[in-house]
């Protein structure tokens, strides 16, 4: 799971839900839920202005976008210590 932040790099979109997670103390999956639905409509308006339609913009792209952040926030909290533990670990060498 590569979006949480376990200190391996993001790509560049989930550093930024990151860096706004961080600057506006928020959790991880309320920042994602945010910055989904903020590209949403950037590129919902986009699309009305350049094709006079939503292009493939449907219901779907809001469920994804809310559930993701959902599933995030559950999953932060129950699974990053063990996925730390398991990046990090070190060998004993002997």
């Amino acid at each position: 799971m590569g979006y949480t932040p376990a200190k391996l790099p993001l790509m560049p979109y989930d550093a930024l839900t990151y860096a706004i997670s961080e600057k506006f103390n928020l959790k991880f999956g309320k920042a994602k839920i945010s910055s989904d639905l903020i590209n949403i409509c950037v590129a919902g308006t986009i699309c009305v202005i350049f094709i006079q339609s939503l292009g493939s913009i449907r219901i779907g792209t809001l469920i994804a976008a809310h559930f993701i952040g959902k599933i995030f926030e559950w999953m932060i909290p129950n699974y990053q210590p063990a996925l730390l533990h398991w990046v990090f670990k070190t060998e004993k060498t002997s």
